[in-house]
């Protein structure tokens, strides 16, 4: 009998209940609005166990945020849901006439029993138009990870074309990739996972079911799956992923992210926020860290030597130059001549004369200004209106900012302003 792939779609789902314990549901046994991505019949109760002091208004504003993101595309929307899945949502409720604020936590991280991890089947869902992916697992109701399998047994079809079929996905039922942590593709030979926004060559395999180098060459679909979707890789811990001293660890762009250090506390959430580096330092404390920039920074809270310590080595423009890498940069200081349009500096110039003849006398200092702007509009009658409207503009400011400078300067007559004449050439 050939391993179709819905053999193969039966097998992922085994390795998902037998081996890691998951819950199993079959999509069209449940009734649900297809439109709806969201497992609502596990999701409620979760944030219910999660959250155990919180009051049913706030987990109810909760799922509102969860079903209703501001406007955005879909990776906005994605990266907001992230965020909300790390940290918590946001929600505010009442007790006893007192407007309160808390987080609202998708996931226990610190006790796994409190959460639900279900692998579903057959999910339909409608958007743009209806489609049933082969597998979503559900964290808490949170359709997380999206499965496309092939079948290994048909030549015509492999890994990429379940890659294809993704892409088609997340134009026709957008709304399920809002939640999505990642994707994965298998066609019993190759499995691999990868975000929303990767290139097929940007997914990865998964090689190790803990971390040694058991089937690493050769890696079967169940390690794949064991290896990633052990419950215990959602546990929240402090243990360093390795203390081995044999690992190198590369940030490219290393002036971005590479700080934080120390800890800080959010003054509205009161939420404690490590910085990247802590966190990646905290998991590898013993790797050595090499970081390449063009622009490393030397300031007080954040500096790359620091950080990564000092050069190891420079590669600059020169020697970029000279093995053909980048192309010769030249640098040749101009003139520039502006051509500035005379009718309006002699409008300028009669107002700074007139404003500095009439600082004592302010009537006419108004009728001087509305003159000058009269005579401005006929010399401006035969230009197109675009241009009408940027040298009535430019004019109107300088005169109002002149006549500021102006009731400064009253004090001190005989009138302290002398007629100013633009210059006609700038030098870069």
């Amino acid at each position: 009998m050939p391993y179709t792939e819905a053999n193969y779609e039966n097998a992922v789902i085994e390795v998902f209940r037998a081996t890691l314990g998951y819950g199993y549901t079959y999509g069209p046994d449940i009734a649900r609005d297809y439109a709806e991505p969201l497992y609502m019949d596990e999701l409620l109760p979760a944030l219910r166990r999660v959250n155990p002091k919180l009051p049913e208004p706030a987990i109810t504003e909760a799922v509102y945020k969860l079903r209703n993101f501001e406007g955005g595309t879909v990776l906005r929307r994605n990266i907001q849901f992230m965020d909300y899945l790390q940290n918590g949502v946001s929600v505010n409720y009442f007790d006893k006439g007192e407007q309160l604020a808390a987080l609202a936590r998708l996931v226990d991280y610190g006790n796994l029993d409190r959460n639900t991890f279900t692998v579903a089947n057959q999910w339909t869902i409608t958007g743009n138009s209806e489609k049933r992916p082969d597998v979503i697992v559900f964290l808490n109701g949170l359709p997380v990870v999206v499965f496309e399998l092939k079948s290994p047994s048909r030549e015509e079809t492999d890994a990429s074309e379940a890659f294809r079929q993704l892409r088609d996905y997340m134009i026709e039922i957008p709304s399920l990739f809002i939640y999505n942590a990642f994707c994965v593709l298998s066609d019993l030979a190759t499995s691999k996972a990868g975000t929303i926004t990767a290139d097929e060559d940007r997914f990865m395999e998964w090689k190790t079911k803990d971390g040694s180098y058991e089937n690493t060459q050769y890696a079967q679909f169940d390690t794949f799956i064991e290896g990633m979707f052990d419950k215990r890789k959602f546990e929240e811990s402090t243990e360093a992923l390795s203390d081995r001293r044999n690992i190198i660890v590369m940030a490219d762009e290393a002036r971005r992210g590479q700080y934080g250090l120390d800890e800080k506390v959010d003054a509205k959430t009161g939420r404690v926020i490590l910085g990247t580096a802590r966190v990646i330092r905290d998991s590898l404390p013993n790797a050595t860290y090499i970081g390449f920039t063009g622009t490393p920074i030397s300031s007080k809270d954040r500096s790359t030597i620091e950080v990564f310590g000092n050069y190891i080595d420079i590669y600059d423009m020169t020697q970029a130059v000279e093995d053909g890498a980048t192309r010769p940069v030249h640098y040749e200081s101009r003139v520039i001549h502006l051509r500035l349009d005379e009718d309006i500096l002699r409008l300028i110039d009669a107002e700074y004369d007139a404003r500095a003849l009439s600082i004592c006398s302010p009537t006419r200092t108004r009728v001087s200004l509305s003159s000058t702007r009269s005579s401005l509009r006929k010399s401006l009658n035969g230009r197109r209106d675009r241009d009408r409207y940027r040298a009535m503009r430019d004019v109107d400011g300088r005169l109002s900012v002149n006549s500021r400078q102006t009731t400064m300067g009253v004090r001190g007559c005989p009138c302290p302003f002398r007629r100013v004449t633009p210059s006609v050439t700038a030098t870069m």
